[in-house]
């Protein structure tokens, strides 16, 4: 099982990198029709096990040109509002030498604005319960395995 471990700082949410990019039935159809096949993402991503849903920066998935597949309802993402977000579906992965495949096709909510929390995505437990994560506080380190 693959895992990678990242640093934690005392009081900070664990953050690690991820390579967002369109599905594969999405290269195949902007191929098919001849349109430029967007590059995958670096984004630096917060896992929340508070979370129930994976978010995705709004302009992330702009700037991937990704087709919304829908709107749900979000609440209290850093709030206590709620907020509209659109369905979007991604390709995930991990960076490394070759990029480890998270996901080939996983649905995401992209909601205008994570700045708050530095960061371009907040995994949730939909991502997380594919994974085993193992949060060591007094080492400050979490590792998270696929």
């Amino acid at each position: 099982m693959p895992n990678l471990t990242v640093t934690v700082g005392a009081g900070q949410a664990p953050i690690l990198e991820l390579i967002v990019g369109p599905t594969e039935a999405t290269i195949e159809a902007l191929r098919a029709a001849g349109e430029p096949i967007p590059l995958p993402i670096l984004v630096p991503a917060m896992l929340d096990t508070g979370a129930g849903t994976s978010l995705l920066a709004r302009r992330i998935a702009e700037k991937l040109g990704l087709d919304p597949g829908g709107e749900r309802i979000v609440i209290g993402v850093g709030s206590e509002g709620t907020e509209t977000g659109v369905v979007y579906r991604i390709r995930l992965a991990f960076p490394a030498v070759p990029p480890m495949l998270l996901a080939s096709t996983v649905c995401v909510v992209a909601v205008e604005d994570l700045a708050k929390f530095d960061v371009g995505m907040i995994l949730g437990r939909d991502l997380l319960s594919r994974c085993v994560l193992l949060y060591n506080g007094p080492d400050g380190r979490c590792t998270f395995a696929f």
